[in-house]
């Protein structure tokens, strides 16, 4: 039984957690914290327009 409600909780993080990281603010901020890990500075502050 337990497999089975581990597997549902799985299934419904990843169905509302997905759109997320579609989303123009994610994107920006996954893209930002890349560049500034790449570079070895630290991440920028990243103002989210809720988009």
């Amino acid at each position: 039984m337990g497999d089975r409600w581990h597997g549902g909780a799985d299934q419904v993080l990843f169905d509302l957690s997905m759109p997320l990281f579609e989303t123009e603010d994610a994107r920006r901020g996954l893209a930002s914290a890349i560049t500034a890990y790449q570079a070895g500075r630290p991440r920028p502050v990243l103002t989210f327009d809720g988009r």
